[in-house]
């Protein structure tokens, strides 16, 4: 009897066991994990941009204070304060686990540029290459500023936006000009001192309209917004005529398409 009642202890023993570990592993897989607690520091700020602004610059605009915590970051604000940065075009920010932010820049890229007297202040400011919009370069190098053309232009007054002027319409106009310039007259490009559009109209159908460029050689260039390809073409045939003569020649006007209206001194 002592034998048969040892042997239904211990088996009672292991039952008990088995029992136990089995609602041991029953509970571990329903049970809820406890969230891991992200009042850490944030670590990492990760920095993308098409452009020129560096990342000393923004972490001096994000203004995020030393030792902040990663969960109180407000990635909302964060964007609010890049695009108060007039040569922002877009934000997009990420937060990444366990504690970095990643950010990525949109920028815009200039075109033209152009000084304002703001007060006693002289303010130099810069045209938009994609839609016009008028804004302060920020770590634009040296080089670059240095060859983006001056350009004179009327402004438009807005309360619509930070820099408080409207956007150059018809700017592609511009950009096309520029671009033919750049690619395949290089030699008429590097001798502009400015672009003028005082007489331009954005407006389709504009016959009127006209962009001027002032050459550091004294002359005025005047153009059509339209078919800038030909007025080119003829521009080059006259400036490479041998018996042009580059020295009294004051204004060239290509508007008419079909003839050249050459104007000396």
């Amino acid at each position: 009897m002592g034998m048969r009642a040892s042997v239904k202890f211990t088996i009672g023993i292991v039952l008990s066991v088995i029992i136990c570990c089995g609602l041991f592993v029953f509970f571990r897989h329903i049970t809820p994990k406890r969230v891991p607690n992200n009042k850490i520091p944030l670590q990492t700020v990760q920095f993308k941009t098409d452009g020129y602004i560096t990342k000393k610059f923004l972490i001096k605009a994000l203004a995020i204070k030393k030792n902040a915590l990663f969960d109180d970051i407000n990635i909302f604000n964060l964007k609010k304060r890049l695009l108060n940065i007039t040569q922002v075009k877009d934000v997009y920010i990420e937060r990444k686990f366990p504690a970095s932010i990643f950010i990525k820049l949109e920028e815009r890229i200039p075109l033209l540029k152009f000084v304002i007297q703001n007060g006693d202040e002289i303010d130099l400011l810069f045209v938009d290459r994609n839609d016009g919009s008028i804004f302060h370069g920020s770590c634009l190098p040296k080089k670059v500023i240095l060859a983006t053309p001056y350009v004179e232009l009327n402004l438009e007054r807005t309360p619509m936006n930070k820099i408080g002027y409207k956007p150059i319409a018809g700017i592609q106009h511009i950009k096309h000009l520029i671009d033919l310039l750049r690619d395949e007259y290089p030699y008429i490009y590097n001798d502009i001192h400015k672009f003028s559009l005082l007489k331009y109209d954005p407006r389709e159908g504009a016959n009127w309209s006209r962009i001027e460029i002032y050459q550091k050689s004294g002359r005025v260039i005047v153009f059509n917004p339209y078919n800038l390809e030909l007025q080119l073409l003829n521009l080059d045939y006259i400036l490479n005529e041998r018996k042009f003569p580059q020295n009294s020649v004051r204004k060239i006007d290509l508007s008419n398409f079909e003839s050249a209206i050459i104007e000396t001194k």
